[in-house]
């Protein structure tokens, strides 16, 4: 296919709509369109400035990777098969908008990107693509937002006609993962789970911007469930870091299980004087720790890590279990690096070696309505040490994970629920 042309201004892109686009875009009327014969990409955008993309159903069929193991797809000679490599691939694009989207099956990537400037994506999934569901290999500029994106499945095919993730291997996997880039990334009532690297991997945010994740949830990703790194702010988020999830499962073909030992969360800098808040959210963590934290060697950084609820499960990797019992608490690390951690009023249930001193910690249980990882409830009960027990003045969102009230029975609660 040849690159999409551009649009003159943002205001006025190359529009590309699915039948229903403009009256909720049902998946009964959505335009299917799917890539066979090893067909590099679907749609590209090598080169293409103010497009908005809307309505369609895109993937392939051929139940391959591109990569080598059980499920490698044929290079080898024509009839290749009913796969494509990329469901959408664009290089030096500007201000793309893509907006209810299923990109799903491909044998490589969905959204695959090498330098981007200002995108935005709406009511997207990316889903069951053999590489990864959003890779970018170049630097990103602008904004870049994500609203009500689905990431899962990643590094597994998919079957067809039936639709289900199988074959998941660890060649690569991530959810989301880039390469050394900046830009203000600014994700918001997204979910990132089931991919068999980590879900969202942004450790080379490393070229200035900011990172803001607000409702986002995260579980049952192979690495880390959320790595961020530069000024970040992680609000009303639930983390369920049940990293052993793929082990011994029927989809399971090869999977590194608990890779980089799992932590649940993975933070850092980049350069002196950033910070790093993690406030109001719910973190469950069955890998080494619960919120690890990295930086540039002689880099100081900041940690702020306040209104959490945190819990430790047994570490477990494969087979085997207990390597240091449970997940361990916060953990800044020290070699060469110089944090200033801010640790306060979070509660603190079950983690290896808790820290129980900084101000207004609690240690005990967490109290939540389904701590079990797969049915993970985040809502605190009656009763529970997290109720009106947090600090304010902290800038936060005015609403929960669930978009309700942030204040509600007098005080603001800890973790990423407020109990109505």
């Amino acid at each position: 296919m040849q690159s999409i042309p551009s649009g003159p201004d943002p205001a006025h892109p190359t529009r590309i709509v699915g039948e229903g686009y403009d009256t909720g875009c049902s998946s009964s009327t959505k335009p299917k369109l799917w890539g066979t014969q090893g067909a590099y990409r679907i749609f590209n955008m090598d080169g293409s400035k103010n497009v908005s993309m809307a309505c369609m159903d895109i993937s392939s069929r051929g139940q391959c990777y591109v990569h080598p193991g059980a499920k490698a797809c044929n290079t080898s000679g024509y009839p290749f098969g009913q796969w494509a490599q990329d469901g959408i691939k664009i290089v030096n694009g500007s201000d793309i908008t893509l907006t209810d989207l299923d990109v799903h099956g491909l044998a490589g990537g969905g959204v695959s990107t090498n330098v981007i400037n200002n995108l935005t994506m709406t009511n997207v999934r990316l889903a069951a693509n053999g590489m990864d569901g959003y890779g970018g290999d170049g630097v990103h500029t602008g904004t870049i937002s994500f609203k009500k994106v689905v990431v899962e499945w990643n590094g597994c095919t998919e079957t067809y006609p039936g639709l289900q993730p199988t074959s998941c291997h660890s060649w690569y996997g991530d959810g989301v993962g880039v390469a050394t880039t900046g830009g203000d990334w600014v994700i918001e009532d997204s979910v990132f789970r089931f991919n068999v690297s980590d879900g969202l991997d942004l450790l080379y945010h490393t070229l200035g911007g900011n990172i803001t994740l607000n409702r986002v949830w995260a579980e049952g990703n192979a690495g880390n469930q959320l790595k961020v790194r530069g000024n970040s702010v992680i609000t009303n988020s639930v983390v369920v870091g049940n990293c052993n999830f793929f082990y011994g499962k029927a989809f399971t073909e090869s999977v590194d299980n608990c890779r980089a030992l799992g932590d649940a969360m993975s933070v850092g800098v980049a350069h002196a004087g950033e910070t790093v808040s993690i406030l109001n959210n719910t973190i469950l963590s069955a890998g080494n720790t619960v919120i690890y934290g990295g930086a540039a060697s002689g880099v100081a950084g900041k940690m702020v890590v306040t209104n959490n609820i945190l819990i430790g499960m047994p570490f477990t990797i494969g087979a085997t279990t207990g390597y240091e019992t449970n997940s361990a608490d916060i953990y800044p690390e020290p070699s060469g690096n110089t944090w200033t951690l801010v640790d306060s009023y979070n509660l603190k249930d079950g983690l290896r070696n808790p820290n129980c001193s900084p101000t207004g910690t609690l240690c005990g249980a967490a109290e939540i309505t389904n701590k079990t990882p797969g049915t993970f409830n985040p809502t605190p009960v009656s009763g529970s040490a997290a109720l009106n027990s947090g600090v304010s003045g902290l800038s936060l969102p005015s609403t929960d994970y669930f978009n309700l009230p942030r204040v509600a029975g007098g005080a603001i609660d800890r973790g990423a629920v407020e109990k109505q």
